[in-house]
């Protein structure tokens, strides 16, 4: 048990349409295994021609019926979906992007050009817009990652992640970002890596595993444990 990694201290939940599955999280990583069963019954609950009401553009590739497009969202060509994935309203998710379900995101959030992402949660306003890989991760709101940067999931050891002595039992778990980061252009956070509100990276830095707040001036992290 790690103090103050409960998801009420990354991340303001009272706007955002699926804050259920952070119920009773004492441990924000506690979601990844919560993920794809909350949207199997979130899914199943909706009638299967209701599914789709965004738009989805031609020579896009979505496969099976356990995908909600919301209303306003926009899925462009060449784009590849397969579920389970819920897209909240407004949002984008971009040519030759990449989703492997479990997917959520909140409104008004951004899965751009060539992005992959899988087993991952985004809150309100959250942008990955370019070249990016997001697995097994939560960007809380109003976060955003410049072009290539990258959260990395597995360790090259094949061992479990650990974050500041705590073993998390999972074999994959990529970062955790809570509301307002930004993650500069090629950065690459190691798996574990669990940034507090406000955090910024800046470009090319590698961000090691551990807990993060924000630092004294703005382009600095201070690890807290």
């Amino acid at each position: 048990m790690i103090s103050e990694s409960e998801p009420k201290h990354f991340f303001e939940l009272s706007g955002y349409p699926h804050q259920d599955l952070f119920r009773g999280v004492e441990q924000v990583w506690e979601v990844f295994t919560r993920l794809e069963p909350y949207l199997r019954q979130l899914i199943a609950s909706i009638p299967v021609d209701q599914r789709i009401k965004g738009e989805v553009r031609a020579g896009a590739k979505i496969y099976g019926d356990d995908v909600v497009i919301e209303e306003g969202a926009l899925v462009e060509s060449t784009a590849y979906i397969r579920g389970p994935v819920y897209i909240g309203k407004k949002t984008i998710i971009g040519p030759g992007a990449f989703l492997r379900g479990p997917v959520l995101t909140g409104a008004e959030c951004i899965i751009g050009n060539s992005v992959e992402a899988k087993n991952t949660i985004m809150l309100n306003h959250s942008w990955v817009s370019h070249f990016n890989y997001i697995g097994d991760s939560v960007l809380g709101n109003n976060t955003s990652l410049g072009a290539g940067a990258h959260l990395a999931n597995t360790k090259i050891t094949g061992t479990s992640v650990r974050v500041a002595g705590c073993d998390t039992g999972l074999l994959r778990f990529g970062a955790v970002l809570g509301d307002g980061v930004k993650i500069g252009c090629s950065a690459v956070c190691s798996p574990g890596t669990i940034l507090g509100k406000s955090c910024l990276v800046l470009p090319l830095t590698h961000v090691k595993a551990g807990i993060y707040a924000r630092g004294e001036d703005k382009f600095s992290l201070k690890k807290i444990l």
